[in-house]
């Protein structure tokens, strides 16, 4: 199918092409109960062929409508209307439809000051959905978005006629992620910095960091913050519970565990979790909702595994956060009293290494100290620059050296013994000097664990 064979009924609308969607890697591996066949699976995925159709503000339901008359008078059927106009990023309406062959699509309506706000903020929108990320960069990244929308003169048209819009403001996005919105506050606080004065001193306009401020406002307001959070997640082949997710909204990163089919266990997996449901949030899907605990246990019984108390949920984030944390340790080790040249463990200082922007790929490297005196050496990579280890735009690595090893890293990196890492990394390798070090430690004999993820 190519961009021309998508009949408009006669309408002068100004752009009309064809958008594909690659399948994403987490598609695969998310939530699978059961094995699918390749004709199973594709079968699930509703927008393999998106088409977008910019569509003026002025006369909008009625644009919209002449081209689906023109549409369905060639064959085409609407299967269902999602009013996207609240969300921050793209708003649209989206249409889900059956081709005469049977293939099922998407058709996107944007006006072209949206598209124009979402091309512009692309991203801005990898950097909100980057798990590692420091809370307060990715709130930033929120309001770049938003900002984008006011320059770009994004208005929501009259859609009169059509389903009410599903609401994805930026108090249900807090809602739903309080981790990221308590991280992003508590910093603040050590800051002795108010949400609108952090984001006007980092250039936002007024009307963003107050949009922001309320938004955080109204979203710790819908719920008391200690509470955990449950998700029942509808598989996408039935409508049978298909996992069930809990999140600890009031730690940052996101503490989560979910339902491991294999092996019948609550498993702590804060990145699938937390993919999934921004996933779900972007695409208002409507198989993830939000439920209280009486239906989590029923929820969980019908998975085969009581869900365990809150307590003892707690006790299980935590201990599997600090062994996630310490990767391959054989032990919590006692944090020592003072590190070689004086770094502290407890001041958490992190030193950014590399932070570069090439057209549309970013790469950041940065360094700290871990209460036990561990090196954590983190990288994210974002854009196309990544497609060939990831399909989704995001690569991540986490490497860790243990305490008693830190010694060795500041001979290799040709410090001293009574100078600090985190000193010797600032001002030696910085910048460029960012894949010297990668080289050195590669290439060393200094043990370390790696972790890498991708979409």
């Amino acid at each position: 199918m190519m961009p021309g064979d998508l009949p408009a009924g006669g309408s002068s609308l100004a752009v009309i092409r064809l958008d594909p969607d690659p399948l994403p890697i987490r598609y695969i591996i998310r939530d699978r109960e059961e094995p699918q066949t390749t004709d199973e699976f594709l079968g699930t995925v509703t927008n393999l062929i998106r088409f977008r159709i910019l569509t003026p503000e002025r006369g909008y339901v009625a644009n919209v409508s002449n081209v689906l008359s023109g549409m369905r008078s060639e064959g085409y059927e609407v299967d269902a209307f999602d009013n996207l106009w609240r969300r921050s990023r793209y708003p649209l309406l989206r249409v889900r439809m059956t081709d005469p062959s049977g293939t099922r699509l998407e058709v996107h309506f944007p006006t072209p000051a949206s598209h124009e706000a979402s091309t512009n903020t692309n991203l801005d929108f990898q950097l909100l959905h980057a798990h590692a990320a420091e809370p307060t960069l990715r709130l930033q990244a929120l309001a770049m978005i938003l900002q984008g929308n006011l320059d770009a003169g994004v208005r929501a048209p009259d859609t009169t006629g059509l389903p009410d819009p599903v609401d994805q403001s930026p108090a249900a996005f807090f809602s739903m992620f309080r981790a990221l919105a308590q991280g992003y506050l508590t910093e603040l606080r050590r800051l002795g910095l108010s949400v609108h004065d952090h984001l006007t001193g980092c250039g936002f306009s007024t009307p963003v960091a107050s949009m922001v401020e309320e938004a955080l406002g109204a979203a710790q307001g819908r719920r008391p913050p200690q509470e955990m959070m449950y998700y029942e997640v509808t598989s996408r082949l039935r409508p049978a519970p298909s996992n069930l997710f809990v999140v600890e909204p009031s730690t940052t990163p996101t503490r989560a565990i979910r339902f491991d089919h294999p092996t019948k266990t609550w498993s702590f997996d804060p990145l699938t979790v937390e993919a999934t449901l921004l996933e779900a949030f972007d695409e208002a899907e409507d198989r993830i909702s939000n439920v209280e605990r009486e239906r989590a246990d029923a929820v969980a019984d019908l998975l085969g595994r009581p869900l365990p108390t809150e307590q003892q949920l707690r006790q299980l984030m935590e201990s599997a956060s600090i062994e996630a944390t310490r990767a391959e340790d054989p032990g919590p080790p006692e944090a020592p009293q003072s590190l070689p040249g004086g770094d502290e463990p407890d001041e958490r200082r992190t030193v950014m290494l590399r932070q570069e922007h090439h057209q549309e790929d970013w790469r950041y490297l940065w360094a700290y100290l871990d209460e036990a005196g561990n090196l954590h050496i983190d990288g994210q990579d974002l854009g196309p620059g990544t497609a060939i280890v990831s399909s989704d735009g995001e690569y991540e690595w986490f490497r860790t050296i243990d305490s008693a090893d830190v010694t060795r890293v500041l001979e290799l990196l040709g410090g001293r013994l009574d100078e600090g890492v985190l000193d010797v990394l600032e001002r030696d390798y910085v910048g460029d000097g960012s894949y010297e070090l990668e080289r050195l430690l590669r290439e060393s004999d200094v043990p370390s664990t790696l972790q890498i993820w991708s979409g």
